[in-house]
């Protein structure tokens, strides 16, 4: 493993843990929606470097040491993303939707702002959109 792996991996488990903090601590599948957006945009302002390496490809297949490294992160990270998600899909909160989608409608918009922010287009920071942006979330993914 390389050591732009090793810093890949890091900088994936802190956005990670972000992620996942704001969704455990929510009292309901809104605040969840609304919180991990937040907590999307947030993470990027002090690690700018990390959210960098992040728009890189990362460890591949090819380097099985890297590859079991990423896996270890990425399984309990979708494990409990997922989780989350079908225990807010069955109880009629959120709509049940395939994993591509739930990140596509959730945090794509916010992935974008991120982006164009790390280009030096978007003034301020990204978590000055945060509101704007969770509002859409929910309103992509809620159920009925």
């Amino acid at each position: 493993m390389t050591d732009d792996d090793g810093a890949w991996l890091r900088a994936l488990g802190s956005h990670q843990a972000a992620l996942l903090a704001a969704i455990e601590d929510a009292e309901d599948a809104r605040a969840g929606i609304v919180g991990g957006v937040a907590a999307y945009l947030t993470w990027h302002a002090p690690h700018r470097e990390d959210a960098l390496l992040l728009r890189q490809p990362g460890p591949s297949r090819d380097d099985p040491e890297a590859w079991k490294a990423r896996t270890a992160l990425n399984r309990p990270f979708f494990g409990s993303l997922l989780g989350w998600w079908s225990t807010h899909a069955e109880a009629g909160a959120l709509r049940s939707l395939p994993p591509v989608l739930i990140h596509a409608l959730w945090l794509g918009p916010a992935r974008d702002l991120c982006d164009l922010w790390l280009q030096g287009v978007v003034t301020g920071t990204p978590d000055d959109y945060a509101d704007e942006l969770g509002a859409a979330a929910w309103r992509s993914v809620a159920a009925g």
